[in-house]
């Protein structure tokens, strides 16, 4: 820049020649020259620009124009800052004006000349911008992209945030964009989760309405991490990033992707001066210096400062080293080196200074401690730039399209891949190689859609299928770098799978409707508070025909309702607890007649994802024939049941009189006729056989008619004390054995009725004994899953086990001529226990007895023993 300023015309310039300078002009831009800080010296009331090589990246695409231009003419928004700075300067404070270009943040402050009068402004830059590579990045990015300091002050916005929200200026703080920018109902609760993310130094992860440039609110998804100069280290930067995803919110994840190659610009407060004789000790030095090292000025003037005494030992070889520069050319570095401070601490510094020519030497110092810890952390960032590029789980490349002599593009070269590429693609090792070679049948349609992002600039995001791949891509590509590279970024995502799961539930849906309007069972779904129909399958429909159901409120569909069931139904979509109704009677009307249908049905509440209910679903099950057979069946039972009794009446009365009449003539006529004495008998017997018969059947059709009662608890040691007293006479004449093992517990069932179950059980064994062998019979109880299994055994003669079913049908005997009965004794015993929801069977072999054994479940409430 030394020799682009002495070849450059200053005459049409309002600094004129450079030998019509002033002094101080000419000192000032020695220092800009020489000090190795981006610096930009910007000179008299049109504030004309000069500056530095080290500022060349700074200016970018300004230089070289800016030379000896007015900071209006390339910075508008920098002038008015430096203008007020050039006209208050001399009264304010210098220094601590913080100032913006190109992303790149200054500190300002006023050049005095020789009177003491303000004739300058010098911005200094103690860090490099982002190199212009990075820059075009992070301006071509689809997303909101932010760097933000520890308290969320706003250091950095890309062009995206003002194409997005049309303004001119950026916010100054991140809790200033969500108050200007967010929707009002949106605002606080972002405002509260930055404070807490800033609380504990977490991530910041939130959906968010911001304002756009036509004025209305678009959600986006906010990403916003930390990251500490060191690993351990204090927070110092947010790194943030806003994505519009107001048009996929419903249908997928987000998932946001934002080049962050982030740079930190220094900031300090000016330049130290100081002067210092050739011995080395300090004569004089302004007051940044003094601030800089902690000296005072009564330091300077005891003249026992010295740039030895200030320098550690290890830096004191290249402080010799500079000194034997100085001796030789008359300038020092620029070079830098630690320095002392008056309490023992150190800093890094920046040094530059030239021999006076009368005795003194003159050195420009700046502290750079922070831009040697942002040298260290740039690297720390580099890399954790390339883990963020690494680690999402998007395929991204960038891509040269290839176009051949007539402007068409017709292929493209892979540049740069990430690892999720492969994945994404199943292409290995693609860098340097194009698209044909790889993919040799690759569409030409995916050529035509980069080739002209290449060269419009416009991005681009859009869905289509690479046969060549056998896979279907979601796809946004945006042009980087200059038009003539024709080079495209590309992120994309895998979206086969999707696609697949899109089509299957669109069958699934299908079969589902299918499932739906076929089903025997009736469905209805009922939405909101009036209970509205929104489906109902044809099962349903049949049981309202000729009504219209969709769209209307279910009171209005059937205003024969009773209120009662539109209390159930109200409070199912109130409470959502669901309501089960078995054989429930609805009275409709049908073809202009109310009729009586009773229904099971179940009203379940339909809930959305967040629990929130909606509607009910009715389930509906039409069993008015059921229930009509049934109560058909109960009449037919019941006339059943009173003509057995009265039958039974009947015939007892003819028995009573044959059995009454035979007795007679037994008693004329046995003394005379002995054969008249036996017929006789025989019609007692057959008489009292009878009217046994009689009285079994009698006692089956009232356990037969005695199904609709409730089973109550029944105790099993009483019933079996009660068969006991009935059977002591024949268990005495017998010399019957009963053994109880344990107590007997109760179960469900009736008492009197099982009292019939063991005297039918104990009098079978009473029945079938075996002669000369004393009669034993041992009861027991067992609980087994829920059930009480009772035993009745005894060592009588047994029977066959293929019998053993057969022997609980009515009038079915094995001993038909040896032992008497009806065969009815069983066929009780069974009727009871199944009437209890029970079982009973039997267990034998011929000679060595037989065991019955029936069970029963657990009474309600009654502990298991």
């Amino acid at each position: 820049m030394a020799e682009a300023i002495r070849q450059f015309d200053w005459a049409r310039t309002p600094l004129g020649t450079r030998g019509s300078w002033p002094h101080a002009l000419r000192i000032a831009t020695g220092m800009c020259l020489n000090s190795p800080t981006p610096t930009l010296l910007c000179w008299g009331p049109d504030l004309i620009t000069l500056y530095n090589d080290a500022c060349i990246p700074i200016l970018a695409g300004n230089h070289p124009g800016v030379l000896g231009a007015p900071v209006a003419e390339f910075s508008p928004e920098l002038a008015p800052p430096l203008g007020t700075l050039l006209e208050s300067a001399a009264t304010a404070t210098p220094g601590t004006l913080p100032l913006f270009l190109n992303a790149a943040r200054c500190t300002a402050f006023a050049v005095h000349d020789q009177s003491g009068a303000v004739a300058g402004v010098q911005c200094v830059f103690p860090e490099p911008a982002p190199d212009p590579h990075f820059q075009q990045i992070a301006h071509t990015l689809p997303q909101i992209v932010w760097i933000a300091n520890a308290s969320g002050g706003i250091e950095f916005v890309n062009r995206q945030f003002h194409t997005c929200t049309g303004a001119a200026v950026a916010p100054q703080s991140l809790p200033g964009l969500f108050q200007e920018f967010a929707h009002p109902e949106d605002a606080p609760g972002a405002l509260q989760a930055f404070h807490q993310a800033l609380l504990h130094g977490s991530p910041l992860q939130i959906e968010i309405r911001l304002r756009v440039a036509d004025q209305s609110h678009r959600r986006f998804l906010l990403l916003s991490h930390p990251y500490p100069d060191a690993e351990s280290g204090p927070i110092q930067h947010w790194y943030g990033s806003a994505t519009d995803i107001h048009d996929r919110q419903a249908a997928e994840e987000v998932h946001s992707f934002t080049s962050q190659r982030l740079t930190r610009v220094l900031e300090t407060d000016a330049v130290g001066v100081l002067f210092f004789d050739h011995t080395g000790t300090v004569i004089e030095a302004n007051e940044v210096f003094l601030k800089m090292t902690g000296y005072t000025r009564q330091d300077v003037e005891s003249r026992q400062l010295t740039w030895q005494r200030m320098t550690p030992p290890e830096w004191v070889p290249a402080s010799l080293e500079q000194m034997d520069k100085l001796a030789a050319t008359g300038r020092i570095g620029p070079y830098e080196k630690e320095y002392l401070h008056k309490d023992g601490s150190r800093s890094w510094m920046l040094f530059a200074g030239r021999d006076l020519g009368d005795g003194t030497i003159s050195e420009y110092c700046i502290d750079i401690s922070e831009r040697k810890r942002v040298e260290a952390a740039l690297g720390i960032s580099e890399q954790k730039y390339r883990m963020l590029f690494q680690s999402i789980d998007e395929g991204f490349c960038i891509i040269e399209v290839l176009f051949d002599n007539s402007g068409r593009p017709y292929d493209y070269r892979f540049l740069e891949t990430n690892q999720a590429f492969e994945k994404q693609t199943g292409l290995a090792n693609p860098i340097g190689r194009t698209v044909l070679e790889l993919i040799p049948n690759h569409e030409s349609h995916w050529f035509d859609i980069y080739g002209k992002v290449a060269e419009t600039g416009e991005p681009v995001r859009f869905v289509r299928r690479a046969e060549g791949l056998q896979r279907s891509y979601e796809v946004y590509a945006f042009r980087i770098d200059q038009p003539h590279h024709r080079r495209v970024a590309v992120l994309f995502n895998d979206i086969t799978d999707r696609e697949r799961l899109a089509r299957d539930l669109a069958s699934s849906e299908e079969r589902l409707q299918q499932v739906f309007a076929q089903a025997p069972v009736a469905f209805a779904v009922l939405r909101g508070p009036d209970l509205v129909f929104e489906l109902a399958n044809p099962a349903y429909q049949q049981f309202l025909p000729g009504r219209t159901l969709n769209g209307r409120p279910l009171a209005e569909v059937m205003p024969e309702i009773s209120y009662d069931l539109l209390t159930i139904l109200r409070g199912v979509y109130e409470t959502g607890q669901p309501f089960f109704g078995h054989e429930y009677l609805v009275p409709l009307r049908r073809d202009g007649a109310m009729e009586d249908r009773w229904f099971t049905f179940t009203y379940q509440p339909w809930r959305r994802r967040d629990n929130t209910i909606t509607g009910i679903v009715v389930v509906a099950i039409d069993v008015s024939s059921h229930v009509l057979a049934r109560r058909e069946l109960e009449r037919a039972n019941k006339d059943l049941e009173e003509f057995a009794y009265v039958a039974s009446h009947d015939l007892q009365e003819p028995l009573r009189m044959v059995n009454i009449y035979s007795h007679l003539l037994v008693k004329r006529l046995g003394a005379a006729s002995p054969e008249a004495a036996r017929y006789g008998q025989f019609v007692e017997q057959g008489v009292l056989r009878m009217e046994t018969l009689i009285k079994d059947l009698l006692t089956y059709s009232h356990t037969v008619q005695r199904d609709d009662e409730a089973p109550a608890t029944a105790d099993l040691a009483a019933a079996l004390l009660e068969a006991q007293k009935v059977l002591r006479p024949r268990i005495e004449e017998c010399a019957a054995v009963i053994l109880v093992h344990q107590p007997l517990p109760s179960v469900r069932g009736d008492t009197s009725q099982l009292t019939h179950v063991f005297q039918n059980l104990i009098s079978n064994s009473l029945k079938y004994r075996q002669p000369g062998i004393p009669l034993r019979i041992e009861i027991s109880a067992e609980l087994h899953q829920g059930e009480w299994i009772v035993s009745v055994q005894d060592n009588g003669i047994g029977f066959e086990q293929q019998y053993a079913e057969r022997i609980f049908g009515l009038f079915k005997r094995l001993h038909k001529e040896q032992y008497p009965g009806t065969g009815l004794g069983l066929a009780i015993c069974q009727r009871i226990i199944q009437r209890f929801r029970g079982r009973i069977w039997a267990e034998s072999r011929p000679g060595q007895g037989a065991t019955f054994r029936f069970a029963l479940p657990v009474a309600d409430g009654a502990e298991s023993r």
